[in-house]
């Protein structure tokens, strides 16, 4: 396997057309040098942007565990902040400064996650207006 059937491979994120090109380059033009393009040129280029894919395939998956272990730790922090609120509120009930103080905190359920909060979002006014409009509400012109 030559370095521009690697770079050509559907694992990186080379465009076809240009991988084609690395490859024609390989095979029919491997001598052929015009200013500043070749072959090697193309190749070299091409593996750069196969190793920076690969790395950021990596860092995507290194950024999804962290964000999986964040949530969890956030969640673990949201459970016992219940429970300390619950028991500060009993131990509170003969000190009404800390009663007071202790009311207005109020702690939710489990935090919305990114996908939530995305999804939750409505479509601004600019985004409403550029929609589409279903078929069956469009109004059909009459020839004749």
């Amino acid at each position: 396997m030559t370095a521009a059937d690697q770079i050509v491979e559907p694992t990186n994120s080379i465009a076809p057309p240009i991988g084609e090109l690395i490859e024609i380059f390989s095979k029919h033009l491997p001598d052929v040098e015009f200013p500043e393009v070749s072959a090697s040129s193309l190749e070299e280029l091409g593996c750069k942007v196969a190793a920076a894919h690969c790395a950021v395939e990596e860092l995507e998956v290194q950024l999804q565990n962290a964000r999986d272990v964040h949530r969890e730790a956030e969640y673990s922090l949201l459970k016992k902040s219940q429970s300390a609120l619950g028991y500060a509120k009993v131990y509170a009930c003969d000190n009404e400064d800390l009663l007071s103080a202790l009311s207005g905190i109020q702690i939710g359920k489990k935090p919305r996650t990114e996908t939530t909060r995305r999804k939750a979002r409505k479509p601004s006014k600019t985004q409403q207006a550029s929609l589409p409009l279903p078929a069956d509400n469009q109004v059909e012109e009459k020839t004749g």
